[in-house]
């Protein structure tokens, strides 16, 4: 995250203030307080409970976010935020041996909650384990990236449309972004590529799974940069923009699918280019 972007101006202060002390993301704290928490006008508060699981507390954001900064060094020696919650709910030593046994069975990406999450066991605060399945999923289509660097707009928009090789109306189940072949294509979000492929339609795509049902998908594509099975980084590069399968020219088809469903993907996300200094909405 960065502190100059539009999106971070618009967090509450004492969220902005919790992220700036601790490193923490201010998109996982608010993303923390829409499932767990609440908002006053002098503070924002995560309800949790720091010494006994049956009694559940309101702690100040910040306090929650050097709580998360701390288990998070504690269960992996680095900073990263989901991590850092896991830690909190199922202790350093589980969440430690639960991306170890996730390593071990061939997980590309073991540190991702969604690839270690099955090898938990029993959680020390049952609240904060329960919600958190849910606080990843929502951090994670609130942190979304573009996958352009670019903004020369979309040249075909999510939902209904006359279709532009066969005539006939029926549903675009993405967004068509005009740009040139050779343009790199970046993921969304990290994740695993479950396919980087070709058939007719499609022409050559690759279909990444960023957990908890969560899955993007880029077609007609010139060049892959990913092969199936591989783990990616977060506005890595998969591909570059192409004109293969059916199409009628060059662009990328982003499509943004939650638990199997096609979704706008202008509605999630930040959208923003790949320093996250600005918002970008491209104009349609």
């Amino acid at each position: 995250w960065n502190q100059d972007s539009m999106a971070y101006n618009s967090f509450p202060s004492s969220v902005r203030q919790a992220a700036l002390e601790t490193g923490v993301s201010p998109d996982l704290l608010l993303s923390t307080l829409g499932i767990l928490g609440f908002c006053t006008v002098v503070d924002c508060y995560i309800n949790y409970s720091p010494s006994n699981p049956n009694r559940t507390v309101p702690i100040p954001i910040l306090g929650f976010a050097r709580a998360i900064s701390a288990a998070s060094n504690a269960a992996t020696s680095d900073r990263e935020d989901i991590i850092g919650l896991a830690a909190l709910a199922w202790g350093p030593t589980a969440t430690r041996s639960a991306i170890v046994q996730a390593r071990r069975v061939g997980s590309r990406g073991p540190e991702l909650f969604s690839e270690h999450f099955a090898y938990l066991g029993s959680p020390l605060q049952e609240k904060l384990a329960r919600a958190l399945p849910v606080i990843v999923g929502l951090n994670r289509l609130r942190t979304l990236n573009w996958p352009l660097s670019t903004q020369r707009g979309i040249t075909s928009p999510f939902g209904m449309r006359r279709h532009p090789t066969k005539g006939q109306n029926h549903f675009h189940n993405g967004i068509d972004l005009r740009a040139p072949i050779g343009e790199q294509v970046f993921t969304a979000h990290s994740g695993i590529v479950l396919e980087a492929a070709q058939n007719p339609f499609n022409g050559n795509y690759v279909k990444i799974s960023h957990g908890l049902g969560v899955e993007s998908f880029y077609c007609h594509l010139s060049e892959f940069a990913v092969t199936q099975g591989d783990y990616v980084d977060q506005y890595q590069v998969i591909g570059q923009v192409g004109q293969t399968g059916r199409v009628t020219g060059p662009h990328l088809h982003y499509t943004l699918k939650i638990d199997g469903v096609a979704v706008n993907p202008l509605h999630y996300g930040l959208a923003a280019d790949p320093h996250g200094n600005k918002k970008v909405r491209p104009n349609s």
